[in-house]
């Protein structure tokens, strides 16, 4: 025998002798119990249109390839022009900032390169970069 039921607004387990929800609050004698059967059924059923979290990694790969990358980070040491790389994978702010600041005297771009090389380097979105 159960001593919880689901509550009739948030369906949160709660005591069966409760009158009040102690999650979110809700009195629990003021709908009919059909409700908490409907709404039962409906927390039951899976749900299809959720919409992936931008900042989890779901598997998806970059379309911006991690050899392309890797030379234009290891370019500005020789053209003296940093932050290149950063454009091409999407981080423009952060381009500019490496632009104007000479890829923080080459050590930023050094940090980068060895994040590409070491496979840690992600695009705009995220995502690692291919291949």
């Amino acid at each position: 025998m159960e001593n919880t039921k689901n509550c009739i607004k948030c369906g949160a387990q709660i005591p069966v002798d409760a009158m009040i929800c102690p999650v979110c609050g809700a009195n629990q004698a003021e709908q009919p119990q059909v409700e908490q059967q409907q709404f039962t059924q409906q927390a039951q059923q899976p749900v299809y249109n959720q919409q992936p979290n931008p900042m989890q990694d779901n598997g998806a790969v970059s379309d911006k390839e991690k050899t392309t990358a890797l030379i234009l980070c290891i370019l500005p040491y020789v053209v003296q022009i940093h932050g290149i790389h950063r454009f091409y994978t999407g981080h423009i702010g952060i381009g500019i900032i490496q632009l104007l600041t000479w890829g923080g005297c080459g050590i930023w771009t050094l940090i980068d390169l060895i994040q590409i090389i070491s496979g840690n380097f992600k695009d705009a979105e995220g995502r690692p970069l291919k291949g």
